[in-house]
């Protein structure tokens, strides 16, 4: 007879054992087999969460699957103090400014790479 929670520590059991050294490139794909496609969000929603991950790691290379990953232990970081004294953003127009920069960086990194796979 078979827990649900020694069920769910199998699943992380076999999910971890994909993790090496810091990278996995499969986990989306075993997460994805296991699981199918289990929630469908709209692009309000994804909007919405693409600015939290923004708001919370303030670059466009980390999003929640690292947050998780240190949240379960996996990847240590050094400790450190954090002072905040000044806002990253002194109000929306900056937030919506910062967004909008973002996406235009995309839209030229995007073109760049087309750009040189189209010369080679």
């Amino acid at each position: 007879k078979c827990s649900r929670g020694t069920r769910k520590q199998d699943f992380i059991g076999s999910l971890l054992s994909a993790y090496d050294k810091g990278l996995c490139p499969l986990l989306q794909s075993i997460v994805l087999k296991k699981t199918g496609a289990c929630v469908q969000t709209s692009v309000m929603a994804e909007s919405l969460i693409w600015r939290a991950e923004r708001l919370f790691f303030l670059n466009g290379e980390q999003d929640l699957s690292a947050f998780l990953l240190v949240d379960l232990g996996i990847v240590k970081y050094p400790t450190y103090n954090c002072i905040t004294l000044d806002h990253i953003f002194s109000g929306q127009s900056d937030l919506l400014s910062y967004e909008e920069s973002i996406e235009v960086a995309q839209i030229m990194d995007d073109l760049l790479m087309k750009t040189t796979l189209s010369w080679h």
